[in-house]
């Protein structure tokens, strides 16, 4: 630390990831990370790279995260040769300015000449994540155990419905019973539905291909996966298919090749094996998590392996019209197989969906060349340590969850795909130990914070289950058996997220002082901070509010009333309660244990 206080080993910025990226065809955007609570202000100079005459503009940075232990500033400069060269001037909190450039610091000076370089700014490297499904609601099936809609199709020794699955259990749910329950899942205010993988595959979850080129007939045929495909366009929902290209089945015919032949099968180096034959006692050969003979392990840096699995992606797409890849244990998949894969999808569909399965911090693969998102879980770890910890504050949550969006681009974080709930984790009632009533504010923030939630078959109704297989039961449809009150309560929100833009696209602003118990914030249309006192309550921005906590509690909101009009006032949009706001702009609000409230300016 210097003598003036600031923290020169916590200042950090790079020309490139997520602190210097392109935003449109001349603008650049700028995120410098500072020890939180250093700087008074931060400013970044700039101008053209080849400009050795003028003084360099000045554009004062916006403190747009905090989290426990430090601040990120952000701004956006614009040079319309696309050629950039800048350095930072931070002032501490003495009134002393800093010049910060890839040299180092150094006391201000006003003829500072030393500077961050970004040399060209290619439009291929513009945000290309598509906007429907940023704005989507997203629904996951596990095809066996969502619904049984043609018996024919059966796969043998099938369980009845209702009992309790084991590894091998099947239960006859297919494209047919998902056909007829479009309308059940456009009514949660669901446009995304992603299913999980429908290739040939003997086991009841499908993460071992047996054949990349069909679709196995416990699920139905390449006809109906088209008819189910259009009628969900009808009703305004995309389609994601689950890919597994880190690894197969041991009875995929690419795989058998070699067991038979050796070193002498073209496949061979398909395939991570020590030695020159495939053994399984001891097992020589990679596999999925290093231990799983049944689900050998593709050697994704070969050029043929991804041409391969590039050519199957683009052959269903094409073949079924679908929207988008969930790409499974997509971090164990090469780079270089990723690159070629989204470039050659987005020649095939200029809109198609690029999501990846990881389960931490995902920036090498969310720098605008592999993934549009991926699975946030960070998210899901957020909010079940506040959910289960009551001694945690939102403070805390609010650390975590900045934190972890700081790992990423600012035009990343809206298409992170949060979720509380998945086929490979705890369901969300299970993990909060069968608090149905923590149900509400876990849902309610987790549709209508930023990002793209997703919501788990059967999660909605309140389904149970421990760790896989359990968390795999098959969807309650009679009602005796749902939790009706939570099911509404997730169709008003998703349909409310569907119908109203702030919730779709807007930014976030977080509510700091609140009881520690309570979870706030304000999604905006219009330009703002990204926390503070004040809500700007527009009309068409919505206040959140979630009790975290069992015991009723007031939580006072501070609006500036010069945009509310005539009538000071803020609705609930879930129900009739409403609550006055004083001419200071203050307004009181009322929470009962677990409430969740979505605000509004008439």
């Amino acid at each position: 630390m210097s003598k003036c206080g600031m923290n020169f080993a916590a200042v950090q910025h790079t020309p490139d990831t997520v602190y210097a990226y392109p935003v449109n065809e001349n603008t650049l955007r700028l995120r410098i990370k500072t020890a939180k609570g250093d700087c008074t202000r931060v400013c970044v100079r700039y101008k053209n790279t080849y400009d050795h005459v003028s003084s360099p503009a000045r554009q004062e940075m916006q403190l747009i995260s905090t989290d426990k232990y430090n601040d990120y500033y952000e701004a956006e400069i614009t040079e319309p040769g696309k050629r950039f060269k800048y350095y930072f001037e931070l002032t501490d909190q003495t009134g002393t300015v800093w010049n910060y450039s890839n040299y180092g610091f150094t006391p201000y000076n006003k003829n500072y000449n030393k500077f961050f370089i970004y040399p060209y700014l290619f439009e291929e490297d513009l945000p290309g994540a598509p906007d429907w499904a940023r704005e989507g609601l997203i629904y996951q099936i596990f095809i066996d155990r969502f619904n049984n809609g043609d018996p024919s199709n059966d796969p043998e020794n099938c369980v009845e419905w209702d009992a309790l699955p084991n590894r091998k259990s099947f239960y006859g749910g297919d494209f047919k019973g998902i056909m007829d329950k479009l309308d059940y899942i456009a009514s949660l205010g669901a446009t995304i539905l992603y299913l999980s993988p429908i290739f040939l595959s003997e086991t009841n979850h499908k993460y071992d291909v047996i054949d990349y080129y069909k679709i196995d007939p416990v699920f139905g045929t390449v006809e109906e996966a088209r008819e189910l495909v259009k009628k969900a366009h009808s009703l305004g929902i995309r389609v994601v298919l689950d890919a597994v290209f880190n690894h197969c089945s041991n009875k995929n015919q690419l795989f058998l090749d070699v067991v038979s032949k050796g070193t002498k099968s073209k496949y061979f180096d398909w395939f991570s094996i020590r030695g020159e034959k495939v053994e399984t006692d001891p097992l020589n050969y990679d596999t999925f998590a290093g231990m799983v003979p049944e689900m050998p392990r593709l050697n994704t840096s070969n050029p043929h392996v991804q041409e391969y699995c590039i050519d199957v992606a683009a052959y269903w797409t094409k073949e079924l019209d679908i929207d988008g890849w969930r790409l499974d244990a997509s971090d164990e998949v090469s780079h270089t197989l990723w690159r070629k894969f989204r470039s050659r999808l987005r020649e095939i569909k200029r809109d198609i969906f690029i999501l990846g399965e990881v389960w931490y911090r995902a920036t090498p693969w969310l720098l605008g060349d592999e993934f549009d998102s991926v699975t946030n879980y960070m998210f899901r770890n957020a909010i079940l340590a506040m959910a289960t910890d009551p001694q945690r504050s939102n403070m805390e949550f609010w650390d975590e969850v900045c934190a972890n969006e700081m790992n990423y681009r600012s035009t990343t974080i809206p298409f992170l795909v949060n979720l509380v709930g998945s086929h490979d984790v705890k369901r969300i009632l299970t993990a909060l130990d069968g608090n149905r009533s923590m149900l509400f504010p876990v849902f309610g923030v987790l549709i209508t914070y930023i990002g793209i939630p997703l919501i788990y078959y059967g999660d909605e109704i309140g389904m149970e289950g421990g760790e896989d297989p359990d968390n795999r039961r098959t969807m309650k449809w009679d009602a005796q058996n749902q939790d009706t009150k939570l099911l509404e309560f997730i169709r008003s929100l998703g349909m409310l997220r569907k119908n109203t833009n702030s919730l779709k696209n807007g930014s976030v602003k977080l509510l700091r002082n609140l009881p520690d118990r309570v979870i706030g914030f304000e999604r905006i249309i219009s330009p703002s901070v990204p926390f503070g006192d004040i809500c700007s309550a527009g009309p068409e921005d919505r206040i959140i509010l979630a009790n975290f906590g069992s015991k009723n509690i007031s939580a006072d909101l501070n609006l500036d009333v010069d945009g509310m009009g005539a009538e000071k006032r803020l609705y609930s949009c879930l129900d009739n309660r409403s609550f006055a706001v004083g001419d200071n702009g203050c307004s009181r609000i009322e929470l009962d244990g677990y409430d969740f409230m979505v605000l509004k300016v008439r």
